[in-house]
């Protein structure tokens, strides 16, 4: 492991002004043919100062860190084997030290800037500043040597084709970067192998130029064609220093200005009179090139520009409304293989050696390996397609089960096939499982039309009667499906406090039995992680078909009246 010298940054310098596509051209030749960062890192700061590309990156990276987090030891929420309790106990403290700390590990502002160096050169470097903290009396009575994260500029960062590796030039003089050896954390999310070669900052920095080049030339178009050019007209028989006197008078014009305008006893007159510039000056063409440029940059970073591709459409706004919030700004498979590669550097190059400083004598001495007991830091992500498709499901579920039913379908069955669980608690008073759904569905089913006019031997007259309802028969109607209601509520909160007495009772002896708050705070969370709450969740949600069910079969009764 190596030793925990800090090294000091140089002072960085900038260059905010990129005037022609050679200069752009140097600065990636520089980086791809040689890897050496220094040009192209003061190409990408001067790319951050674009609005675009700022919000667009910003958009990319908000993505990950504003995710929730999930703490774990590496084979948490596997079937208890044969691991020692020790062991255990030891891995859980090991999550809970690094929980606890997450914020000073990895400071949001350090890993959003890392993450952007990566994504545009594919080098974000960081470096561990190592800090004695306060620890568990039981396995950390000296404390505990925690990591922070510091940011470092790419600007003096190469790559070493002797070496095979990156090296830094900082006020101590060069050093070789080795990531994961404790001091140099290196995010490279293309490859550490030839992987600048395919960071944004290779397409991005085309477009950035494209874009600085339109705003100059649309700024020009706009200061000829908005100042209007003054026509003068003058008789052709007037006198020479009139002439000159009123050509002079309109040279001198400023603002507000008042022109003398003689009028000749013959009628000839000087006049004065505005050029109007032509309507098709080609502000078109650059709003639709702005928007071109734009959408590439976006698609660039994210992958799609969904957000601002449906923002003119014609189609209404509530699809155009719907799709943005399933895409969510960016594209999904993008965003889910950033997270997994920042998780898996921080783990192997910031968690790793942590572990390895504070527990690594305890791990060894238990014959176990370092490297399962590594927590595992995941970034959770939930796709939306899959909850609108759920929900879309559960919808249509719930408007064909009462058909169904009354055409003798197996409703039980059908739930069962859709993994929809139900609740039997064996009553028929408060329950509401398979058969006493089934009888109430049937119950409550609208009533058949009445045969035709003229009864069973008659023939027929071929006119039917509307099938309706007394006010008596609907009052009825109504009637069952709020005894069905209340019986469904009884039974919800009958099961809802079952479920839940277990932790409340827990919950209750934590807060009388914890003697400060920090105590407290820790077994809170710990039985919160020890919570399944997936028990619950499933009552619930049977408990929302079953509402909808009866309140539907309600309304198409009161329909029919």
């Amino acid at each position: 492991m190596a030793t925990l010298n800090k090294f000091l940054e140089l002072p960085i310098g900038t260059q905010n002004v990129w005037e022609s596509y050679e200069e752009i051209a140097a600065a990636l030749d520089q980086l791809t043919t040689a890897g050496n960062y220094y040009a192209s890192s003061l190409l990408t700061q001067a790319l951050f100062s674009d609005d675009r590309v700022s919000a667009c990156l910003s958009t990319r990276t908000n993505a990950i860190f504003g995710l929730p987090i999930d703490f774990k030891y590496p084979g948490q929420d596997e079937p208890e084997d044969d691991s020692d309790e020790q062991e255990l106990e030891l891995k859980a403290h090991i999550r809970d030290s690094v929980q606890a700390n997450w914020e000073d590990i990895l400071p949001g502002a350090a890993g959003r800037e890392m993450t952007r160096w990566g994504i545009m050169e594919n080098l974000g470097v960081g470096q561990l500043i190592w800090n004695w903290v306060k620890g568990d009396d039981d396995f950390d009575p000296d404390g505990v040597l925690l990591p922070s994260l510091q940011v470092w500029n790419t600007q003096f960062c190469y790559y070493r084709w002797d070496t095979r590796s990156f090296w830094i030039t900082n006020l101590s003089g060069t050093a070789e970067m080795h990531p994961g050896d404790g001091t140099w954390v290196l995010f490279s999310p293309f490859g550490h192998n030839h992987g600048w070669l395919y960071g944004l900052i290779n397409s991005i920095a085309w477009l950035y130029m494209d874009r600085i080049f339109l705003k100059r030339n649309w700024a020009r178009a706009n200061e000829k064609w908005s100042l209007g050019v003054m026509k003068g007209f003058v008789p052709a028989d007037a006198d020479a220093p009139d002439k000159q006197n009123f050509t002079d008078a309109i040279q001198n014009m400023p603002h507000e200005a008042a022109v003398l305008l003689p009028v000749t006893k013959s009628g000839n007159k000087f006049d004065l009179e505005m050029v109007k510039t032509d309507g098709a000056t080609g502000w078109e063409t650059f709003m639709q090139s702005k928007r071109s440029i734009d959408v590439d940059i976006a698609i660039d970073f994210l992958g799609q520009n969904l957000s601002t591709e449906i923002s003119g459409g014609s189609g209404g706004s509530g699809g155009s409304k719907a799709a943005a919030k399933v895409h969510n700004d960016i594209r999904e498979d993008i965003l889910k293989a950033d997270v997994e590669i920042l998780q898996t550097t921080l783990r192997k190059q910031v968690l790793l050696p942590m572990v390895e400083k504070n527990w690594g004598h305890l791990i060894l001495a238990m014959g176990g390996r370092i490297q399962d007991f590594v927590p595992e830091v995941t970034w959770l992500i939930e796709p939306p397609e899959d909850k609108q498709s759920d929900a879309a499901a559960l919808t249509a579920l719930s408007t064909a089960l009462p058909v169904l039913n009354a055409a003798g379908a197996d409703v039980s069955a059908l739930l069962e096939r859709f993994d929809i669980p139900m609740i039997d608690t064996g009553t028929g008073e408060t329950g509401w499982g398979p058969e006493q759904q089934a009888k109430m569905l049937e119950d409550l089913a609208p009533p058949k039309p009445e045969p035709p006019d003229g009864g069973g031997g008659g023939k027929p007259s071929g006119k039917t009667k509307s099938a309706t309802l007394s006010r008596e028969h609907l009052e009825g109607y109504k009637l069952k499906g709020q005894l069905a209601i209340d019986a469904l509520t009884r039974g919800l909160t009958k099961e809802l406090t079952k479920q839940l007495e277990p932790t409340v009772d827990k919950l209750q002896k934590i807060v009388e039995g914890s003697d400060s708050y920090s105590e407290r705070r820790k077994k809170i969370i710990e039985l919160y992680r020890g919570w399944d709450p997936k028990d619950v969740r499933a009552i619930l949600q049977r408990a929302m078909i079953a509402a909808n069910l009866i309140g539907r079969v309600v309304s198409a009764a009161d329909r029919a009246n």
